[in-house]
């Protein structure tokens, strides 16, 4: 597929605010998101962990989740909500988002999304109607978005003071918007015309580990 060049949003480490909202700008301090915030929090819906569907995994033969498949995928419907195997008991971590790419829409819509750091990554994504922040409760503002899926991160670390952290990103049919670490959870909200079928593929889940969700169509 042919990738497109995106606009990125990143922030300086200088202070970590990840509950205080904030209306944006190209350089920002690290844990505040480059969206436009409501005015009034909004609660955060519980998150449902269990997969819908079983994995499908590498050449290898590793089973889901036991760190052995340097290939895992799950494909599913709008109403599909996807895990990784011990998504409720990750706390802390030692990961930091350190790249988010987004494909040409005119094929399938793609993101992307790179770590750095040591150990495996606990994820779930799901399609939400709101943004909302963690730690304030803010809805994060996505535009005229259509739908919007929550990839929803585990096992991630604050940024240590210089470095950058990705907060934002645009891409012709999409908004990106990444909510920072807080208490060891992040979230990357991705905002597109309407809930489709998607498939989540992970790729060396022992880390570092590259996350991609591709948006099917009907």
């Amino acid at each position: 597929m042919r990738k497109m060049a995106i606009v990125i949003t990143v922030a300086a480490t200088a202070l970590l605010a990840a509950c205080t909202p904030s209306t944006g700008g190209d350089a920002e301090t690290a844990g505040t998101p480059s969206a436009t915030v409501a005015a009034s929090p909004t609660d955060t819906p519980e998150p449902t962990t269990a997969p819908t569907s079983e994995p499908t995994t590498g050449a290898d033969g590793g089973a889901a989740g036991d760190g052995t498949s340097l290939y895992e995928s799950w494909e599913g419907s709008p109403e599909d909500v996807f895990s990784s195997v011990g998504f409720d008991f990750a706390a802390g971590g030692e990961l930091l988002l350190s790249g988010l790419t987004a494909n040409d829409p005119g094929t399938e819509r793609q993101v992307t999304l790179e770590f750095e750091g040591n150990g495996a990554i606990d994820w779930q994504t799901r399609y939400v109607e709101q943004a909302i922040q963690d730690g304030s409760g803010f809805e994060i503002d996505m535009g005229d978005s259509g739908a919007i899926m929550q990839i929803l991160l585990r096992g991630m670390r604050y940024p240590e003071p210089n470095e950058t952290v990705i907060t934002a990103a645009e891409a012709e049919g999409m908004v990106i918007r990444v909510d920072p670490p807080f208490e060891g959870q992040s979230s990357v909200f991705l905002g597109v015309p309407e809930a489709v079928n998607y498939r989540v593929e992970l790729t060396a889940p022992e880390g570092p580990p590259v996350l991609t969700v591709t948006f099917l169509g009907d």
